[in-house]
C-alpha cells in the first residue's frame, strides 16, 4: 500500500525531502547536493568495483533501476535537473 506524500519524507527521520526524481516511473531521492553527486558518480561510472560480500556501503544499497546500464541517460538527465534546484 502506498501512502500519499510518503515518497517525499525521509524513510528515518520523516523529514521533507527536497531532491526528489522520477526515472521511467521509479521515484529516487537524495539528502543534498553531495549526495546526489556521489549517486551520479556512481551512475555515469563505466567500472563499479565492489568488494565481494560487502553489503554496507551506500551504494550497495542504491535501487537497481539506478544502476541499470539501460537506464543510465535517464538517470543522469534527472539528476541533472535535480541538481538545478
Amino acid at each position: 500500500m502506498r501512502v500519499p506524500g510518503a515518497l517525499t519524507l525521509d524513510p528515518y527521520f520523516g523529514c521533507k525531502l527536497w531532491l526528489i526524481g522520477d526515472v521511467k516511473g521509479d521515484v529516487f531521492w537524495a539528502y543534498n547536493h553531495a549526495h546526489l553527486a556521489f549517486i551520479r558518480d556512481l551512475v555515469g561510472a563505466t567500472l563499479r568495483v565492489r568488494k565481494p560480500l560487502e553489503n554496507g556501503s551506500l551504494a550497495s544499497r542504491l535501487p537497481a533501476f539506478l544502476l541499470s546500464k539501460k537506464n543510465r541517460p535517464a538517470v543522469l538527465k534527472e539528476i541533472e535537473r535535480m541538481s538545478r534546484v
